[in-house]
């Protein structure tokens, strides 16, 4: 019986001894020395390893031209301004030059101006010296001698057509192709016809034209002027169509 007894009390003290010596995982943080660091937590809103943020940085503590970091992008520096010790910019090419004023020596400018003067010249030179009247008359031939010659008004660009008449009203023939004194004044006439046309090439001119009816003896001299220049007048009248007379009874009455 006190063998039992003491071989218990023997267990019970070994086992308390075994316990002390046994460090279980709830104490060992508890007796070690250097207590273990605790995993790091990431703080709220901090980023992952290898990024960067601009969450709390204040951007007057960057310095200026420095690019900033925020949401993995770089900002780009600011405009260097230029200064007065800048290089110049390279000249333009020579080659350049010349073709462009050999293509287009004038400016856009210059060209309407030019273009706007030539039109005046040409209006110039265009508009009649004088305002031209254009009339339709008619003259009775005198045969007489010491009369007047018929006078035709005719203009450069307004020539004259004249039809000759007898007595009774009936066309006379020419009998020949007119003849005129001045190169300036040129007689067309239609064979067979009494009709005939004075064309003037040049203003201020005048001579005499002749003209030869069928079967009339004398010839009709008729005196030509394609203006007046001993006048100031700034108009001249000119026979568009001029009915000649002729105080004779002619072949076709």
């Amino acid at each position: 019986m006190k063998t039992s007894i003491a071989l218990a009390l023997w267990l019970a003290a070994g086992g308390y001894a075994w316990a002390d010596e046994t460090v279980s995982p709830e104490a060992a943080p508890a007796k070690s020395a250097v207590p273990p660091s605790a995993p790091v937590t990431p703080a709220a809103g901090a980023a992952p390893s290898g990024w960067a943020t601009g969450v709390g940085v204040n951007p007057a503590a960057q310095k200026a031209g420095s690019p900033a970091q925020g949401n993995g992008h770089v900002n780009a520096a600011p405009a260097q301004q230029p200064s007065g010790n800048d290089p110049l910019p390279p000249p333009p090419s020579e080659l350049f030059q010349k073709a462009q004023d050999s293509v287009s020596p004038l400016t856009p400018q210059e060209i309407r101006q030019l273009r706007g003067q030539v039109g005046e010249v040409d209006k110039a030179m265009a508009a009649p010296q004088v305002a031209i009247v254009p009339r339709i008359s008619a003259q009775t031939v005198n045969l007489s001698p010491g009369a007047s010659l018929p006078l035709v008004r005719t203009a450069v660009n307004y020539p004259t057509s004249l039809t000759f008449i007898d007595s009774t009203g009936a066309p006379w023939k020419l009998g020949a192709a007119p003849i005129s004194g001045n190169p300036d004044i040129t007689p067309y006439y239609v064979p067979n016809s009494p009709v005939m046309v004075l064309y003037a090439a040049k203003p201020f001119a005048s001579g005499n034209v002749t003209v030869y009816l069928e079967g009339l003896a004398v010839p009709i001299m008729l005196n030509v002027s394609s203006g007046e220049s001993d006048t100031k007048a700034q108009t001249w009248t000119v026979d568009s169509r001029l009915d000649l007379r002729v105080p004779r009874r002619g072949p076709g009455a």
